[in-house]
């Protein structure tokens, strides 16, 4: 297997908050009195007509950037950014996350015009792929052979994903993921997934994928509170722990089936 070529395909930044019934109306007033120069990245904000007593998960507000690279979304107890890398950035994790850390700004900035003082918990996630020309079988065998050598099967094995939580420096859940991909494209229109054939899909790439969640939800859930840290220097916490992460460990994880953090 190969874990030179490694391609980030998306990151994200979830923040948690106590429940702000009226935050739609508070950004509407805050982008209206405030000049953030938005015009220059996003599409004119969307501010839904949803009723305060509704699902507070539901979005409020969702900001579209103009490239279609990213998207914030608001609501009444959390706002997420989610970035997603075409080519131009996806072999490049420095790159990726100086850009997520533009638009990290951006969602602190509406968070603390939404009214929002304290936020409980943040969290960063972001996904990596290791493109292999090897087949379906010669992967998941890999992956078997290094993570779980205990499964024993007569079948062909199709999907290999494990999923492991770590609690770090008595402050952070750390989730790590590690499986198999196939990225496919559908050459048919379907009117559903559950149509569509994989006979007439053809194969785009294929290998293995890596998804890390860092979040410190362990300490709000110890404690009860929210953190004493400024909002922005939790975040810059989870992007460096990310980024140092997937640059410096996640290849010798791969490669010698030992995951340390």
């Amino acid at each position: 297997m190969q874990f030179e070529n490694m391609n980030i395909i998306n990151c994200s930044l979830n923040m948690v908050y106590p429940r702000k019934i009226r935050i739609g109306d508070n950004l509407s007033n805050y982008l209206q009195q405030q000049s953030l120069g938005l015009e220059d990245l996003y599409l004119p904000p969307q501010f839904l007509g949803v009723p305060n007593e509704i699902d507070p998960e539901v979005p409020r507000v969702v900001l579209d950037a103009i490239n279609r690279h990213n998207q914030i979304a608001v609501s009444q107890v959390n706002s997420r950014l989610n970035c997603n890398f075409d080519f131009r950035y996806q072999g490049d994790i420095s790159k990726s996350f100086n850009y997520t850390r533009q638009r990290a700004e951006v969602l602190q900035d509406l968070v603390k015009g939404g009214g929002i003082a304290d936020v409980l918990y943040q969290g960063v996630t972001a996904t990596v792929q290791f493109p292999q020309e090897a087949g379906d079988h010669e992967i998941t065998s890999y992956l078997l052979e290094r993570f779980n050598q205990k499964v024993r099967t007569e079948h062909q094995l199709n999907e290999y994903n494990q999923k492991i939580t770590f609690i770090y420096n008595d402050e952070y859940y750390i989730n790590l993921v590690i499986g198999n991909y196939r990225n496919f494209n559908f050459t048919n229109q379907h009117d559903s997934p559950l149509t569509a054939s994989l006979a007439e899909a053809k194969l785009l790439d294929k290998g293995i994928f890596v998804s890390i969640d860092i979040n410190n939800r362990y300490k709000f859930n110890r404690d009860g509170e929210a953190s004493q840290k400024a909002i922005k220097d939790i975040s810059d916490d989870l992007f460096n722990f990310t980024e140092e992460f997937l640059t410096q460990k996640v290849r010798k994880i791969l490669e010698e089936g030992e995951i340390s953090i």
